[in-house]
């Protein structure tokens, strides 16, 4: 256990030092997570994160970038295990940044499928289903079957917490025939478990999950080094036990679990089994033997943050004060059960809910639309019927002026139902129009959502950087009392390094906000006579001049084709001047990149160009830079888009242009790219 510490501590300070090479570090890498991965299983913990932590800055100072996930998803599971919640989904996203900064589709998924199993345990349960189809959506592009049996195998799981019971059992039973086929067991035996759960609340199928769950267990129990999933599959059985009432099976099973837990030092683990075997002596009544298990199980739930079945344990302890004649106590725990619960039950409702009445409402006044306009062409098919009869009498009976009358009376009753069914029909269409105003308001809400993700992103990275600076400087005081100026220098240098990423990442949050606050700002208000000539050029030489100030060897060629009776425009100058800066920036940036690609023959070009086309003005910005893929142009106008690399944009930049031309001035904006050609941005803006 020591051997391994010294081990790891070894490497990492000879990795720091220069002394592995590129060569030898990612071979210290796969060494390393291969003995985390067989540790995690295992009751041997001493040195267990201080594996995980080196394997991650070995693999980061190496670029080895097959190592480098498996070795955050390590010290993500063992977070996980300890109930060091946060610190687990904080070490799963930099697993699944670096997987889409690869662009690697399986391992995205992969990523999506551990953050739901986080989002579960902490009983997220809308959180965890938007990670599930995430996932699941990856693994259909390339038709993955483990892939998607495993998001079947946490459908069924997410339908069983919204007591879906049946519905669940189906999808587990997807699973299991897939992972049949595939002969992965492991896998099986969690498809198994997770069916034999949901079929427990199935009426008439208490044998059937007993059966199922004890094929789990014979299968858990041939696999080697992974006790969680023979845990959970004797925890599935100990609930079918109890529910069938055979209560001394279950409480065997369930101290089983106990024993197994506490012997790995596992606290987390243990809440299940005492919770457990608080419920049973609650079934036997034996209220006084069930009271220190369940207020011991609370204890830990609140702890870990592991609250997914706090508000059943609460129930529990209510019952069990109330059944000992304290209802001070039982009172307290009612309240703490009834508000856990409303929070459990408002996180499955909240989904549900919404989708319901979305289908329901839009479903009702579709209905409505579709029979109002049913019944006016009905009346316009009697109307016409009527003044063919009309015609027909006038020709056959000229002489019948009273049947005229009476035919002319029943034309002036038809028109009247025509119109009052048109006006119906136009306040149809009215509360339409505000089911639509509805539905932006909840964008509204989805954009509020957008901002605060993009700017939490940075600013982990801000407080995780800044909790590692102290704990350095703490290292470095203890290095600087025993008088080891090597080590002191390259916590020093460690210092140095990760204060650039403070401030690289407090720039990026900086630039989010800036951005959003240049979105939202509306300016004067006034238009003012401009020539577009004139800005045009000055802003094309000061977003060239801008980029070569960045990278001095960046050189390209530009050019302003200028119509020259070009007429003033009334603009508001300011937000004018910032989409073309905009535009014009993007044009030089793709360029740019293009150019560092090396490709023979390649020089970069922006053209900037102006004329009139009929009463409007139109002005182009066009690059032969890579272009723009079919599939995402009509996203780029989306806030928060943004095609550069991660850290480049905001995804600010067009989505604020295309509202001051559209929402400001009236104008329009278009794009025409071909892949691998180039881009032209075209602004349409009226002459007023």
């Amino acid at each position: 256990m020591n051997m391994r510490f010294v081990f790891s501590s070894v490497i990492m300070l000879l990795a720091v030092m220069g002394v592995i090479n590129a060569k030898a570090a990612p071979h210290a890498v796969d060494s390393l997570n291969k003995l985390v991965s067989e540790k995690l299983g295992t009751a041997d913990t001493a040195g267990l994160y201080s594996l995980a932590l080196t394997a991650v800055h070995t693999a980061g100072l190496s670029d080895n970038r097959q190592g480098f996930p498996v070795a955050a998803r390590n010290l993500a599971i063992y977070h996980e295990n300890f109930g060091v919640m946060d610190s687990a989904l904080y070490y799963y996203n930099v697993m699944k940044d670096f997987y889409y900064d690869q662009k690697d589709t399986a391992g995205m998924a992969r990523s999506h499928l551990d953050i739901e199993v986080w989002y579960n345990v902490v009983a997220d349960y809308p959180a965890a289903m938007n990670e599930l189809m995430a996932a699941l959506a990856l693994y259909e592009i390339t038709d993955n079957q483990r892939g998607i049996a495993n998001c079947y195998t946490g459908m069924c799981n997410l339908l069983y917490y919204e007591e879906k019971y049946a519905e669940s059992a189906d999808y587990c039973q997807k699973a299991v025939m897939i992972f049949e086929k595939l002969d992965e067991q492991r896998a099986l035996a969690q498809a198994l478990r997770f069916k034999a759960s949901s079929l427990l609340f199935v009426d008439g199928e208490l044998e059937t999950a007993l059966e199922t769950i004890n094929r789990a267990i014979t299968i858990c129990r041939e696999l080697e080094g992974d006790d969680f999933m023979l845990m959970a599959s004797l925890n599935g059985r100990g609930n079918i036990l109890k529910y069938m009432e055979r209560y001394d099976e279950a409480l065997a099973d369930y101290r089983n679990i106990y024993e197994r837990a506490k012997a790995k030092g596992y606290t987390r683990f243990t809440l299940v089994p005492l919770a457990n075997i608080g419920h049973v002596y609650v079934l036997q009544e034996k209220y006084e033997e069930a009271l220190p298990y369940s207020l011991e199980a609370i204890q830990i739930m609140e702890e870990s943050g592991d609250t997914k079945n706090l508000w059943e344990n609460y129930m529990h302890v209510s019952t069990i004060y109330e059944n000992m004649g304290d209802p001070e106590n039982a009172l307290i725990y009612h309240k703490l059960y009834a508000e856990k619960y409303n929070e459990y039950q408002d996180g499955i409702l909240e989904r549900v809910e919404s989708e319901a009445r979305v289908k329901y409402e839009t479903a009702q006044k579709d209905e409505q639309i579709a029979q109002q306009e049913t019944r006016i062409e009905q009346q316009r098919q009697i109307e016409l019927l009527y003044i063919s009869i009309g015609v027909l009498l006038l020709i056959s009976l000229a002489g019948m002026l009273h049947s005229r009358y009476r035919l002319r009376k029943k034309q002036h009753i038809i028109e009247n139902s025509r119109q009052e069914l048109e006006s119906s029909l136009k306040n149809l269409k009215a509360t339409q129009t505000q089911l639509i105003h509805a539905e932006k308001m909840a964008s509204l809400g989805e954009l509020t959502a957008g901002i605060a993700h993009e700017i939490q992103n940075p600013l982990n990275f801000v407080n995780n950087f800044s909790e590692v600076n102290t704990e350095l400087i703490e290292e470095l005081k203890e290095e600087l009392k025993n008088g080891n100026l090597e080590e002191v220098k390259a916590i020093v240098d460690d210092l140095a390094q990760n204060e650039q990423k403070i401030n690289h990442h407090g720039l990026r949050a900086d630039g989010i906000v800036k951005g959003m606050l240049l979105h939202s700002r509306t300016g004067s208000g006034r238009k003012e006579s401009a020539n577009i000539n004139t800005m045009a050029d000055e802003y094309l030489r000061l977003a060239y001049h801008g980029l070569r100030a960045k990278d001095k060897s960046f050189n390209a060629d530009f050019k302003l084709e200028a119509d020259d009776k070009l007429p003033q425009v009334k603009v508001m100058t300011q937000d004018i001047g910032r989409v073309l800066l905009n535009l014009i920036n993007n044009a030089f940036f793709t360029v740019y990149e293009k150019s560092k690609e090396g490709e023979e023959g390649y020089r970069p070009e922006v053209v900037v160009s102006t004329k009139t086309v009929d009463d409007k003005v139109e002005i182009s910005v066009k690059d032969n830079g890579k272009g723009i893929p079919e599939e995402i142009k009509d996203k780029i106008f989306q806030p928060f888009f943004t095609t550069k690399p991660t850290g480049e944009g905001t995804g600010l930049g067009l989505s604020m242009s295309y509202d001051i031309i559209k929402k400001g001035h009236g104008g329009e904006v278009k794009v025409k790219s071909e892949l691998g050609s180039g881009t032209e941005l075209i602004i349409t803006l009226p002459i007023e």
